[in-house]
């Protein structure tokens, strides 16, 4: 672990001891500092080694070592794949967006052909779209939309 807002302090470290390490970073949107550049985890790095470890405990930057037993607590190969596989081209994570409405929820199609329609919201699909079923000529019918053309109801 890292000490507070010393990742970066850490990483340089790191770096210059000879170790490699993984230091998952996502941008956010901050109220009052606009967009900021942060770590994934807070204080969280993750570090590869050798079997050599002891120097890691005097590292400028660390606070202390996540220890398990016998030596550092060691993370699966697959969980850092999982991480990395979620990085864009920026090298940032890009994490979902919860869906902005839920299940079965009704909405109001504000743009469009179907503007000013009443909908109930069925989830949502690929590339910010959301899959609604509209009453029309009747009936229920399942439509595709921009998200942004939704509204809550």
């Amino acid at each position: 672990m890292s000490k507070p807002s010393q990742e970066q302090i850490a990483a340089a470290n790191l770096t210059r001891q000879g170790y490699d390490y993984y230091l998952p970073r996502i941008k956010q949107a901050k109220p009052g500092r606009g967009v900021v550049i942060e770590p994934l985890f807070r204080r969280y790095l993750f570090i590869f080694t050798d079997g050599r470890w002891y120097s890691l405990q005097s590292t400028r930057g660390l606070s202390h070592v996540l220890m398990g037993e016998g030596g550092p607590q060691v993370v699966q190969d697959q969980i850092i794949a999982s991480i990395r596989a979620r990085e864009g081209p920026d090298g940032l994570i890009c994490l979902a967006q919860p869906p902005k409405f839920s299940r079965g929820q009704k909405v109001r199609v504000d743009d469009g052909p179907f503007a000013g329609h009443f909908a109930k919201f069925q989830g949502m699909e690929p590339r910010e779209r959301c899959q609604v079923l509209l009453n029309w000529l009747g009936g229920q019918v399942k439509v595709v939309l921009d998200e942004r053309v939704l509204a809550a109801a």
